[in-house]
């Protein structure tokens, strides 16, 4: 639920700054605090989208914060990423081979953080931001890499950030 926060938090600070934002929660919210964490991101002008097919259709990057950032795949019994977020980690695969501008924070959706894309999803962000220190499987990433650190959604660092996966 942490990575929930952090997408719902990602939009409040884009949103400040004047970009338009879309949302894909991939579950819909049923408890404080994530409930009004949602309201407060659609009151301020968030779109929120049922899939991830529609966050593409209307973006022109896509900042990946599915996971947390210490997701491991198979601690304990589960070897595999469980619906609705494996066909969201299939998309951002596809999409990310065909070029499309996505940013990953922390760590690219269905990466172990640090043994990096062990269950070959093919997925390959065009940039990954760090918002503390660099997690071991960004060893393992060659693209654009963003170190976080105090305010990293100031309009400098985004527009730098947009500018680079553009290119």
């Amino acid at each position: 639920m942490a990575a929930m926060v952090v997408r719902i938090v990602a939009a409040r600070h884009l949103l400040q700054r004047g970009f338009q934002v879309s949302l894909c929660l991939g579950k819909e919210p049923t408890r404080e605090p994530f409930t009004t964490l949602r309201s407060l991101a659609q009151q301020n002008g968030a779109l929120m989208v049922a899939g991830i097919g529609e966050l593409f259709q209307n973006s022109d990057v896509v900042l990946d914060c599915v996971f947390g950032f210490s997701f491991r795949i198979g601690d304990g019994n589960d070897c595999g990423i469980r619906p609705p977020y494996d066909g969201i980690v299939r998309e951002l695969a596809r999409r990310s081979r065909k070029g499309f501008p996505i940013l990953a924070v922390d760590v690219p959706s269905g990466w172990d953080v640090e043994k990096g894309d062990i269950l070959a999803t093919g997925y390959y962000p065009s940039g990954l931001c760090s918002l503390s220190a660099p997690k071991l499987c960004s060893q393992l990433y060659e693209g654009f890499h963003l170190l976080g650190g105090g305010d990293f959604f100031s309009t400098l660092a985004c527009r730098r950030a947009e500018n680079s996966l553009a290119a």
